[in-house]
């Protein structure tokens, strides 16, 4: 399980879908000026995608909010 910056003010991310080998998703995350990391596990390529889009919520609902950080790191699936 791939685990995230807490940092929720970082700039935008892009985002890519791919299937693995062994039939399986992940999403490759990529913030400039850092390397790639992928958050891997999705059974279906509906879930990774669904994944990306919570975690735009999170980070628009956090960067609203006026604490404006996470406490924790954002995990990926279980």
């Amino acid at each position: 399980m791939a685990l995230m910056s807490n940092d929720m003010t970082q700039p935008d991310a892009a985002f890519r879908v791919y299937s693995r080998d062994d039939g399986t998703f992940a999403v490759e995350v990529t913030i400039d000026e850092m390397q790639p990391t992928q958050v891997s596990g999705f059974a279906t390529e509906a879930a990774a995608t669904a994944w990306i889009e919570g975690y735009k919520q999170r980070k628009k609902e956090i960067a609203e909010s006026p604490r404006g950080r996470r406490s924790r790191p954002m995990r990926g699936p279980s």
